[in-house]
């Protein structure tokens, strides 16, 4: 799949109610921050979510684990995926043309492992019917099916509360999603092999696929993981591997996903080797030179829901990808 010669979103067409260009701050879509409020308050989170540092909190498999990662560092992760999608400061490459090219109709299905509490998921989802509201996308009607592969059945039930508190505004978008939370351990090949088989299946009757993986860096890198990982995310990309699939890999700047050993490093190394088959830089075409990082780097400041007008620093690195077949 090609991508457009141009952006398709502008920075200058982005709206003030997700980018406030003068002060360069992010704000998140009203339905997304209003979920997001909902559920703090429905699981009583809301002085917990008041109280931040600037170290946030991995998650776990606990429910205390959960709770303290969704009170504190969930609309972080929102800001971070609005920054890759919206990208307006032009630094975070394909990111938001290979977005917005697979949402613009038709059937999208939309693999996102691991979903967490949903935070990349929703915040495309919300974006795009924002975007969609004032004017700056055509509204046409779009399926998406959903699969969100988590290892915490604590973070899967948030992210479907999530869910439910926004479907209301993205039909009124023409945006129909179909949701399929499923347990997906990446350590596991048995469970990596149950996903991809639901996720391969639906892809094949869609007309477009994107694979998102979102804020996994910590996990892998900071616990020893990727040894154990590096099977079922291979699968995971080769099994979506076609003309009409992209992928997205976003992160925030910490040590685990930049320095040498961290997992866009490690990337590179796969993409130049094993993976070369079937996974390439969606905007190799725009580097300028081969050594150029496969990865884009960009920040912001953004809107904290619970204690607004107070701003917070989101760090974003992203690459995007092309998963595409040997024989093409």
């Amino acid at each position: 799949m090609k991508l457009p010669p141009e952006r398709l979103l502008l920075p200058s067409h982005i709206p003030t109610s997700l980018w406030n260009a003068s002060e360069g701050i992010l704000r998140l879509p009203h339905p997304l921050a209003s979920a997001y409020v909902a559920v703090i308050d429905q699981l009583g989170l809301r002085e917990l979510g008041s109280q931040r540092d600037d170290d946030a909190p991995i998650g776990g498999l606990g429910e205390a684990e959960t709770k303290k990662h969704f009170a504190q560092a969930f609309d972080g992760s929102c800001a971070r995926t609005l920054l890759a999608i919206l990208d307006p400061k032009g630094e975070a490459g394909a990111s938001s043309d290979a977005f917005l090219l697979l949402t613009a109709g038709g059937h999208l299905c939309l693999v996102d492992a691991p979903c967490g509490s949903g935070a990349a998921s929703v915040s495309m989802l919300c974006a795009l019917a924002e975007l969609r509201r004032t004017g700056a996308l055509p509204r046409t009607p779009l399926r998406i099916d959903l699969i969100a592969g988590e290892i915490s059945e604590h973070a899967r039930g948030i992210a479907s509360s999530l869910l439910r508190e926004i479907d209301e505004a993205l039909r009124a978008q023409a945006i129909f999603v179909t949701t399929d939370l499923v347990h997906w351990d990446v350590t596991c090949a048995v469970s990596n092999s149950a996903l991809t088989k639901k996720s391969v299946r639906i892809g094949d009757e869609s007309t477009h696929r994107l694979v998102v993986v979102a804020n996994f860096s910590g996990f892998l890198v900071n616990t020893g993981k990727m040894r154990l990982a590096e099977p079922q995310i291979e699968e995971l990309f080769r099994f979506h591997s076609g003309d009409r699939t992209l992928g997205i890999w976003i992160e925030p700047q910490t040590n685990s996903a930049l320095r040498v050993g961290g997992i866009f490093s490690w990337l590179s190394s796969k993409l130049q080797s094993t993976w070369s088959r079937f996974v390439s830089p969606a905007d190799a075409g725009s580097r300028s030179r081969e050594d150029e990082p496969e990865h884009h780097t960009s920040s912001a400041r953004f809107e904290m829901p619970l204690i607004a007008p107070r701003t917070a620093n989101v760090r974003l690195a992203v690459s995007t990808y092309r998963l595409t077949t040997a024989a093409e």
